[in-house]
Formats: structure tokens, sequence, C-alpha cells
């Protein structure tokens, strides 16, 4: 019997670094995960626009993922 994927959420600063992104697209097209949402955290100094960034990132990548 085939074991159902795993059920998770992504919290990444996608922003950041290459390898966050990298682990986002590789997640979103697991067979074996379902990811069910992805928080995109804050990175850097606090600020209005700085929540903005890692959110566009992540909307980035999911675009690119279907």
């Amino acid at each position: 019997m085939p074991v159902p994927p795993h059920k998770v959420l992504i919290s990444t600063d996608a922003a950041n670094e290459v390898d966050d992104q990298f682990a986002v697209v590789h997640a979103l097209l697991s067979p074996v995960l379902d990811v069910r949402g992805i928080l995109p955290a804050h990175f850097g100094r606090c600020g209005r626009d700085d929540g903005e960034r890692p959110r566009d990132e992540v909307d980035s990548r999911h675009r690119r993922t279907r």
C-alpha cells in the first residue's frame, strides 16, 4: 500500500539565499510532500518593506512550478 504524502508547511527566508529557493521548488515538485503553505520569513533589517521581498520571491518560485 502506498504511503500518503507528508503534509508540510514551509517557513523560509527565500529572498536571502539560493538554497531556500531550491528547497521550496524541490518541495513543491516532490511526490512525497503535500505542501500546505509557504510562510515567507523576514530577513535583514527591520522596516516596512522587509516582509515584501521574501513574499515576492516565494510567489515567483510558485508561479514557475505551475
